[in-house]
C-alpha cells in the first residue's frame, strides 16, 4: 500500500523508525513549561478555542515547534485557531522550521513561516521585546 511504502521509503524511512520510537516514548512537557495544577491542557483546535472562549483571550503566541508546519498545520494550529477569529503571533527566538539541505545554513525556511505569520495570522515578536513586557 501507498502509505506503508511512503513510511519505509520517504518519510520517515525505515531506517530511522528506532529513533522515531524512542523520541516518542519521552515526549511530555518540560520541567519548566509544565502546566500549573488545574491549568488547562487541550490536544485540538475545539478544546482549544473552548477554553479560549471560557478565558476570554483572543490572541494566542505560539511558541516551540516548527513555524512553518506543526505551528502552521496541527489541530489548534495557527490557521485553525486564525480561521476561528483569533489573532495568533510567533516568538522570532522561540520557533524552529522544518529545513532542507538547500535552506538550512540561511533558515530560509524559517522566515518564510515567520513572514507568512505576520501576514495572514498575527504578528512575529522579538524575544526581548517580550521579556521586557513581561518584567
Amino acid at each position: 500500500n501507498l502509505h506503508k511504502f511512503r513510511f519505509e521509503n520517504v518519510f520517515y524511512g525505515q531506517h530511522n523508525k528506532a529513533d522515531i520510537e524512542k523520541g516518542q516514548a519521552n515526549t511530555g512537557f518540560m520541567k519548566n513549561a509544565k502546566p500549573f495544577e488545574g491549568e488547562a491542557v487541550v490536544i485540538n483546535g475545539d478544546q482549544l478555542h473552548a477554553v479560549c472562549l471560557k478565558d476570554g483571550i483572543n490572541h494566542l503566541i505560539y511558541t516551540g515547534f516548527a513555524i512553518n508546519w506543526c505551528l502552521q498545520y496541527s489541530p489548534g494550529s495557527m490557521n485553525d485557531m486564525a480561521n476561528r477569529g483569533f489573532m495568533c503571533s510567533a516568538i522570532r527566538e522561540a520557533v524552529t522550521a522544518v529545513e532542507n539541505k538547500e535552506s538550512a545554513r540561511t533558515e530560509g525556511h524559517k522566515e518564510y513561516g515567520l513572514w507568512a505569520t505576520a501576514l495572514k495570522n498575527g504578528f512575529v515578536y522579538d524575544l526581548e521585546n517580550v521579556l521586557n513586557i513581561l518584567r
